[in-house]
């Protein structure tokens, strides 16, 4: 299991030979310097069982958000989109991944100087698994 953040497309970094999508995008920037672009990890084909371990484990969510923000720095990116749709059943897990995310990501704008970055969750509508799959008072 990968609990460091690394490209999924072959074409996403820099290569000698080409620029790479994360550079294209955020090469937008320059025409809009109040463009916000954020990394959408996980997805509907992604699962949860990544995820689920990564939450169920203090070390693993530690080492997980690290990775994040070394990521986001390194390619520029202005925050993470927490792509995780159904997490049924570790609802308590996923409040503690998103509370620490969050935390870390303020800790991370004091400790740099630069703004903080965004944490966003991409999240299902159905009220029956938003019951089984989020803490929504610990997210608030």
């Amino acid at each position: 299991m990968e609990l460091t953040l690394i490209p999924f497309e072959w074409n996403d970094e820099d290569t000698n030979w080409s620029k790479g999508m994360y550079s294209r995008v955020t090469k937008l920037k320059e025409n809009d310097p109040e463009l916000k672009i954020l990394l959408s990890y996980g997805g509907y084909n992604f699962g949860s069982s990544t995820f689920t371990a990564i939450a169920k484990s203090a070390e693993k969510r530690k080492h997980f958000i690290e990775s994040a923000i070394a990521f986001l720095g390194k390619n520029k990116f202005d925050g993470f989109d927490l792509d995780w749709k159904y997490p049924i059943g570790v609802a308590l897990e996923h409040g503690e991944l998103v509370k620490e995310m969050k935390k870390a990501f303020m800790e991370e704008a004091k400790k740099s100087g630069n703004e903080q970055l965004i944490l966003t969750a991409a999240v299902t509508a159905r009220i029956y698994t938003i019951v089984q799959s989020y803490n929504i008072q610990s997210l608030a």
